[in-house]
């Protein structure tokens, strides 16, 4: 379920911003530099003028009321309080994770090997941070599973530092 709205300035009640989204999105008032900037000058007013909608609706109204309001930045007739950064149907509309299990996958991979080279070069935690780690972590269930792996990673730690140790 999609939405429409129009952000209009408060002092001279113009359209400066159009954008859809899930109810989330209506909610969050944040957008742009410029948006932030205008906000902040002019104050807003953020009128749903459509409820409701597919996505192929919103993203057609969106384009029109963009094109209709001038609120693109780069429109010859948009106003100095246009706060739109595209034509329309561009955005994220709120979507929490856009990303395809494949970029995911591809995202978590890299996240993992820049752990592992952290570890590598020598990162160490700051104590500050292993207490705060500490105190979320005590008193939380884990299963057989965790234990035992925790286990492993303990002993294998026991065994490292021992053949590490000079003679």
């Amino acid at each position: 379920m999609m939405y429409g709205y129009v952000d209009y300035t408060c002092d001279t009640h113009e359209p400066a911003y159009v954008g859809i989204g899930d109810w989330r999105r209506v909610n969050v008032k944040k957008r742009n530099r410029k948006h932030v900037a205008i906000r902040a000058t002019h104050g807003f007013v953020r009128i749903i003028e459509l409820q409701n909608a597919n996505v192929a609706t919103a993203i057609a109204w969106e384009i029109a009321t963009i094109a209709a309001y001038h609120t693109y930045i780069y429109d010859p007739l948009a106003s100095h309080v246009a706060c739109n950064m595209t034509l329309g149907g561009e955005g994220s509309r709120g979507a929490k994770n856009p990303n395809s299990d494949e970029t995911r996958k591809r995202k978590s991979e890299a996240q993992k090997r820049l752990w592992v080279d952290k570890k590598q070069s020598g990162f160490v935690m700051k104590h500050s941070s292993r207490a705060k780690v500490s105190a979320v972590q005590t008193g939380r269930p884990k299963s057989e599973e965790h234990k035992r792996k925790l286990s492993e990673a303990v002993k294998l730690t026991i065994a490292n530092k021992r053949n590490h140790m000079p003679s």
